[in-house]
This record gives C-alpha cells, sequence and structure tokens, in this order.
C-alpha cells in the first residue's frame, strides 16, 4: 500500500511567508562588498555591506552618511560631503590646484576657471562625496558631484563610528567673517587655515 504524503497546509503557509521575505528583502535591500582602502579605517578592504535601497520612502539623504552608487560601470562607497547648494570643503588637495604655479600667458585664464569650479556650489540633485581615507580616494575630486538618479541606496549603521574629521579650509570672498561651511562647525570639525584667495 503507497501513501502520498501532501505538504500540510501549515508547511505551504511557511513556503510561501520564507518566499515572500526573500523576495521583499531583495527589493529593499543589497549586499555588496568593499573593495580597495578608500575608506578605511571605517571600512576595511574586503568587507560586507548591506544597502538599504532608495526605492521606499525614507529621509532625504544627509551629510556624513556613506552611500553606494554607480559610476560608469564601477559601484563605488563614498561618504557625502555636500549636499546640493553648498560649496564642498576645500581640502589640501585643491587648494594646491588653485596656487600651483602657472604659465604667465594662461595664468589669468586658468585661475579664475579652477576658482570658478572650485567655490561653484554642488549642482541641484546631485551629492558631493569623498572617500574616508583621502590620499587613497578617488573621489569627487576627481570625477565631480554624483546625481542622486546614480544612488543605490545608503549603507545600513547600527553603531556608525564617529565620520572622520577632515581639515576644512576657510574661505572668505570679500567678505568679513572668515568661516568654514555650516555643517562642517555643526560637526565640530577644526578649521586649520583661511585661504584669503582673492577673486582673479
Amino acid at each position: 500500500m503507497r501513501l502520498n504524503h501532501l505538504p500540510s497546509r501549515s508547511s505551504a503557509t511557511l513556503l510561501a511567508a520564507f518566499a515572500f521575505t526573500a523576495a521583499l528583502f531583495a527589493y529593499s535591500f543589497r549586499i555588496v562588498r568593499v573593495q580597495g582602502t578608500s575608506m578605511e579605517p571605517t571600512y576595511e578592504n574586503g568587507q560586507w555591506l548591506l544597502v538599504r535601497r532608495l526605492n521606499w520612502p525614507a529621509p532625504p539623504i544627509g551629510h556624513d552618511e556613506v552611500i553606494v552608487f554607480r559610476l560608469g560601470r564601477d559601484t563605488l562607497v563614498k561618504r557625502v560631503a555636500a549636499l546640493p547648494g553648498e560649496v564642498p570643503p576645500v581640502d589640501d588637495l585643491r587648494l594646491v590646484r588653485l596656487l600651483r604655479p602657472m604659465p604667465h600667458e594662461r595664468s589669468s585664464w586658468i585661475s579664475r576657471s579652477l576658482f570658478a569650479e572650485m567655490f561653484a556650489p554642488v549642482p541641484a540633485r546631485s551629492l558631493y562625496v569623498l572617500g574616508d581615507n583621502p590620499p587613497r580616494s578617488d573621489d569627487s575630486r576627481y570625477f565631480g558631484a554624483v546625481p542622486e538618479s546614480n544612488v543605490i541606496g545608503r549603507v545600513v549603521q547600527w553603531n556608525p563610528p564617529d565620520p572622520p574629521e577632515r581639515p576644512v579650509i576657510g574661505y572668505t570672498p570679500n567678505i568679513p567673517s572668515p568661516v568654514a561651511p555650516p555643517h562642517a562647525r555643526e560637526k565640530g570639525r577644526k578649521v586649520l587655515a583661511l585661504a584669503q584667495v582673492a577673486h582673479p
């Protein structure tokens, strides 16, 4: 005598619940692996990260959040340093580009171009991103602001470390109060120098 063991209703319900949960997780989250050292010491090379996609209602991306985004064929992990309408922080690398010697016959045009580029606000619907390990990071200092449409999601951090303290160089374009960007002051970042750069 042969008995046909049909799955019980409770087993079918559990299987359906598991399939629904797996599909919901795949829709809402993504797992990525860090490659390189640009986000050290926050994230190490080879570390796995859980990314919350932006396909659900969520607060807007803010300062110092770590995001994952597409750049061409690459998927990158960086920290948000400036939002739309803000002037990006000026670090040593960007300042050196402005102050390096130039051929006299082209110095005025080049300095105007670099000045406009360096102190231009972040475009609308874009984010200025930096790595936590600046000397080892290819970031917005090289490829510019990232369109928000390229952002895959924000990294889930249960016990996030404090963002790295970045040297900020305050800039005073013919105004008497030299200050760092407001969000930098709120985060307690240290102003190392005040670059009194006259407009070309």
